[in-house]
């Protein structure tokens, strides 16, 4: 049989001397003093004096004194703390050699513990105590009050009135039940000391009932949600919220506390949480709730992605770093789930246009680019689009979709963008004709405008015309014809439209034959000639046979001969893939 290490000894009767110290203090400060104090046996009143009552009961705290008592007490509580004392630092000294001590029963037990099953046992004895209670001894005590009653007066008590049925009930036990509850809660309270293992294996955070951490999901600290893997140190197991309702822990949480963490978050955000509050909530459910945080069906994903929204556009002005890494991930939640109709968004918007655009307009605003894209849901007001105009101006990438979602709903906006597809530089240019597409406006303007900067003479505006009306059924003819035609004529473009062969659908052999003829032009075309064949290979492998070996010829020269040491290595790395992928 194993035996119990000395620590543990120590600390379990350090427990229960110091219990049973402290309980000597209390029952000496609440004795009763006064002219008129009660016998505790029969309940008779009887002056403060030393003598014994008439049922023959002497109290002890009369006939010792209380401030003994005191003195008595508080010399076994400081025993039971040396001991205590004592077994924790034999705990400590010896712990090179152990980990953690273990009772026979082979549960892991610490000085903390002990000491808590000694309370525990002080309350155990308590309990029985007051429940074993104090026999009649042949008296005649009334079973309400417990006043001494003469046999001359029958059943009836003379203190309190109270009529009792059968003599029997009269010679009861006198049970102390008060008594008996508040040992029971020592002994609970002592119980306490089991976690002291969890403590030590997972920090303070393990020591939180599973119950509490999710009730206080909006105010606890993010440590005790979260385990921060990055830390210099962390503990050997993972007892945050997070750890415990994991699917794949073991013991740290009950299936009921997943439903119960689901409701929750969901509780937290249905109320209109604060940011901080309601991005731990989305969090929970994205890691918990198998339909996510929006919910299985696009009515309850409306719905949800509208109160998140509306989180994130009142709180807005918030310049709090935190309060804005929270709005970008609840908006990004909200903004890619199934669209709520443009009238139900612009109601949540509208209300705070000030505040958005005035966020909008502050570069140094942690919520700029959210604040920009909730601009296309605002009243396209002129200042909206003056400030939406100038951010596209300056480079601001953002800006350009909320600025196309309001040339629908505003002629002020559609004559701004189609301003700007005239202005600014080539790779803004395509990014706003890109928007165009995107959105389709079908404004006859805008179209008109984009056939224009096809027909011009201007790289810059015919690449940026074509990589937006491929997106326009009606005008894709006009656009492959003149693709085609630009790149017979100008090499130098042929890098960028070649990207739109796979858009267009076009044949590409005859063009093939084209790159080959100008194998001996400048770099310049034989580094557009690569990136053509490139993707060629990836766009179009279903090539007839003799386009397939003239490609494979062209290939091998240049990954053995072109001066360019990048396109050197893109063909040789080109030429294994398609071989191995057209098995020739």
């Amino acid at each position: 049989m194993p035996s119990i290490p000395p620590e543990v000894v120590l600390a379990l009767l350090g427990g229960f001397v110091l219990a049973y110290g402290i309980s000597l203090i209390i029952r000496a400060g609440s004795a009763r003093r006064g002219p008129r104090a009660r016998c505790p046996d029969c309940r008779r009143t009887r002056p403060a004096t030393d003598a014994p009552c008439a049922c023959g009961h002497t109290p002890p705290q009369r006939r010792r004194g209380a401030a003994a008592w005191r003195i008595a007490g508080a010399i076994v509580a400081c025993v039971g703390l040396v001991l205590a004392g004592a077994s924790i630092a034999l705990y400590e000294s010896l712990a090179q050699e152990r980990s953690f001590s273990h009772s026979p029963m082979g549960l892991v037990v610490g000085p903390l513990t002990a000491l808590g099953l000694g309370v525990s046992a002080f309350g155990l004895c308590i309990a029985f105590v007051a429940f074993r209670g104090q026999p009649a001894k042949g008296r005649r005590r009334c079973p309400k009050c417990w006043y001494l009653i003469d046999a001359a007066l029958g059943l009836k008590c003379s203190e309190c009135g109270h009529q009792a049925k059968h003599e029997r009930d009269l010679l009861r036990r006198r049970r102390r039940w008060g008594l008996a509850v508040l040992g029971l809660a020592i002994a609970l309270l002592g119980q306490i000391g089991w976690l002291e293992t969890r403590v030590r294996r997972g920090g303070w955070v393990a020591a939180v009932p599973t119950e509490v951490l999710i009730l206080a999901l909006p105010w606890i600290p993010e440590e005790w949600i979260e385990q921060n893997w990055n830390a210099p140190s962390y503990p050997d197991e993972d007892w945050t919220l997070d750890g415990r309702l994991n699917e794949y822990a073991e013991g740290h949480a009950w299936a009921w506390h997943r439903r119960f963490a689901i409701w929750r978050a969901r509780t937290m955000l249905s109320r209109g949480a604060s940011l901080e509050s309601a991005s731990r909530a989305a969090l929970t459910l994205q890691r918990l709730d198998d339909d996510g945080v929006l919910g299985s069906d696009d009515e309850t994903a409306r719905r949800r992605a509208a109160e998140l929204l509306r989180i994130v556009v009142a709180n807005i002005e918030s310049t709090d770093p935190d309060d804005a890494d929270a709005a970008d991930f609840l908006f990004d939640v909200a903004i890619y789930s199934p669209r709520e109709e443009l009238e139900v968004w612009t109601a949540i918007v509208s209300p705070h246009t000030a505040e958005v655009l005035a966020t909008a307009r502050d570069p140094a605003h942690p919520q700029q680019d959210i604040a920009v894209i909730l601009l296309a849901y605002a009243d396209p007001l002129p200042e909206v689009v003056e400030s939406l105009t100038a951010l596209v101006r300056d480079g601001h990438a953002t800006a350009a979709s909320p600025l196309l979602s309001l040339v629908q709903r505003s002629p002020l906006a559609r004559d701004a963008a189609i301003e700007l597809l005239q202005t600014l530089p080539f790779e803004s240019r395509r990014r706003v004709a890109m928007m165009f597409a995107i959105h389709r406006p079908d404004d006859p303007a805008i179209i008109a405008t984009l056939l224009n900067m096809l027909a011009s003479d201007d790289p810059d505006d015919y690449i940026a015309a074509a990589w937006a009306l491929h997106r326009y059924p009606d005008h894709i003819e006009t656009s492959r014809a003149r693709i085609l035609e630009l790149i017979d004529r100008d090499p130098e473009s042929s890098v960028e439209l070649t990207r739109l062969f796979r858009r267009y659908d076009t044949d590409l052999s005859a063009h093939i034959e084209s790159f080959t003829r100008r194998s001996n032009s400048p770099v310049i075309e034989h580094r557009s000639a690569a990136i053509a064949y490139f993707e060629l290979l990836l766009f179009s492998p279903d090539l007839a046979e003799p386009t397939h070996q003239r490609v494979l010829d062209r290939l091998r020269d240049m990954a053995a001969n072109d001066p360019d040491s990048g396109v050197r290595h893109d063909a040789s790395s080109t030429l294994d893939d398609f071989i191995r992928r057209q098995d020739l």
